[in-house]
């Protein structure tokens, strides 16, 4: 189990602790903590948690192994859980879980993810908390969280649009993997946004004593990006899938074009089948067959027909 703890200062920032400073800090009833939690197993995080007062129930839920969303009020805590996105040599998707009491909250990542996804959330501390409370920091969690998708948005909608002009400028050089590969990511996000979405939805829900984001304006912001960058990931969808029908277009194109060849090929060389064909027949007395200069003839007449037929092809565009 690896455990990072901040306490929450009166001006809002973020200040790294211990555990032992939590403890007694809860004890006397004195500030409020963020303890953050990854890499642990079902058994150690059990005894872990029952150090801090938790009732049973949250306990219990909090330790089920759900990979869904979901929101759970309580009477001493509400615990919801919400999927993460991180994006580094994989693609990677993880469930967060929050529980939340009035002076403390607990997140918990069942793997290391955890350090990755909050080494990539700056906010925690470059900007203080919009208030010095647990809502105040579940709220700026939620939005580094919305700030981590948008920044993956971003970085895969810029690949659809290089994706596109290499279509636009060279459609033989785009490779159908490439077109599936980052549809595969679009679609992991776009589910991801979608989960986030629905748990937000639930969380402007709740008016409890212990955690009430229904009243704050900044979290119907955080609400509309997400909402809004569920909206955009489809389109980028429909981009893709046009992208994958474009190349589906442009292959049939480069069969009909091989094919015509085929055929523009066929053409030239039939004349000149039938030609052979008459005069390869075993008849005694056929025309031209004892006269001196009929093979040289025979291969000229076809040379100039096959010319010719080439030609005439070439001034129609057929080999365009």
């Amino acid at each position: 189990m690896i455990l990072t703890c901040f306490k929450i200062l009166d001006e809002g920032r973020l200040s790294e602790t211990s555990l032992e400073t939590v403890l007694d800090g809860l004890q006397r009833g004195v500030g409020q903590y963020w303890v953050d939690v990854e890499e642990y197993q079902g058994e150690e995080l059990i005894a872990w948690l029952q150090q801090f007062q938790i009732s049973e129930l949250a306990i219990t839920l909090g330790t089920e192994q759900i990979d869904s969303t979901r929101v759970i009020p309580l009477p001493q805590e509400v615990l919801f859980q919400i999927p993460v996105y991180w994006h580094g040599d994989i693609v990677y998707e993880q469930q967060l879980i929050f529980l939340c009491m009035k002076n403390l909250c607990i997140t918990l990542y069942p793997s290391i993810v955890g350090e990755k996804v909050r080494s990539g959330m700056p906010l925690l501390k470059e900007i203080p908390l919009q208030e010095a409370s647990i809502p105040g920091l579940v709220y700026t969690l939620l939005v580094a969280l919305s700030s981590q998708l948008m920044q993956a948005y971003a970085e895969q909608r810029s690949k659809v649009r290089s994706l596109e002009e290499r279509m636009d400028k060279e459609p033989d050089d785009v490779e159908l993997e490439e077109i599936l590969d980052l549809s595969g990511v679009i679609r992991s996000l776009d589910g991801i946004v979608s989960e986030q979405a629905t748990c937000l939805d639930m969380l402007g829900l709740i008016d409890t004593p212990v955690l009430n984001l229904a009243g704050s304006g900044y979290f119907h912001n955080v609400t509309s990006i997400i909402h809004n960058l569920d909206r955009d990931l489809d389109r980028v969808e429909t981009r893709l899938e046009i992208l994958r029908q474009r190349y589906a277009m442009n292959q049939q194109e480069n069969t009909n074009h091989r094919l015509a060849m085929l055929t523009v090929i066929s053409a030239i060389f039939l004349p000149l089948t039938l030609f052979t064909g008459i005069y390869g027949m075993n008849f005694e007395d056929m025309p031209e067959l004892k006269y001196p200069y009929a093979y040289p003839m025979a291969l000229g007449f076809m040379g100039t027909l096959a010319l010719g037929l080439v030609l005439l092809f070439w001034h129609k565009g057929w080999f365009k």
